[in-house]
C-alpha cells in the first residue's frame, strides 16, 4: 500500500509542477506521463524521454531518489526482520534446520 500510495503522490506533484509551470519537464506531462516518469526514475530506468528542466523540477526528482533509497532500505529492513522472526519461531517439529 505504502509503494503505490508514494508513487501516485510523487506523480501528482509531477503534473501539478508542470501545469503550473509549463516547461518544467522536456515535455508535457498528462497524469499517465507523470506516473510514467515517476515510475521511471523510481526504478532507474531513467529513458530519457522525459526529463526535468527547471531547478524546480530537478530538485523534485533529486527528493524522490534519495526517498526511494530510504523506501527500499526499510523494505529490505522490513523482509530481513522478517526472516529473522520467522527463524527465531521455528517449531522444533518443523523438520531440520537449514544453516
Amino acid at each position: 500500500v505504502v509503494m503505490p500510495t508514494y508513487l501516485l503522490l510523487v506523480s501528482i506533484t509531477y503534473f501539478s509542477v508542470e501545469h503550473a509551470s509549463p516547461g518544467s519537464f522536456t515535455e508535457p506531462l498528462s497524469r499517465m506521463a507523470a506516473l510514467y516518469f515517476s515510475l521511471s526514475v523510481f526504478s532507474t530506468v531513467g529513458f530519457g524521454d522525459i526529463a526535468a528542466q527547471t531547478d524546480l523540477a530537478r530538485g523534485l526528482v533529486s527528493l524522490q531518489i534519495v526517498c526511494n533509497l530510504v523506501l527500499i532500505g526499510f523494505g529490505v529492513r522490513f523482509v530481513v526482520a522478517a526472516v529473522s522472526w520467522a527463524k527465531s519461531h521455528r517449531s522444533p517439529s518443523s523438520g531440520p534446520e537449514i544453516t
